[in-house]
């Protein structure tokens, strides 16, 4: 299972059938990954995905999207 909309897919501008189809370009390269190994499953590791959050939430740090604002 891959997600590709969910938490942090909109964003204020741009367009959001982009941001999947970006997303799926990862997803495909990741089955392609996959069948090269031969491999049946792809898995994150705990601290890859806890240092993304850490690294997502600095980013994110002072501005609108992490401030608490509920306005367009």
């Amino acid at each position: 299972m891959f997600l590709l909309y969910g938490p942090n897919t909109n964003g204020g501008t741009g367009s959001v059938i982009y941001t999947i189809e970006a997303g799926m370009a990862h997803v495909v390269a990741a089955l392609e990954q996959l069948a090269r190994a031969d491999a049946r499953s792809i898995e994150v590791r705990r601290q890859a995905a806890e240092r993304f959050d850490r690294e997502l939430r600095a980013a994110l740090d002072g501005t609108v999207w992490h401030t608490g604002c509920t306005s367009w």
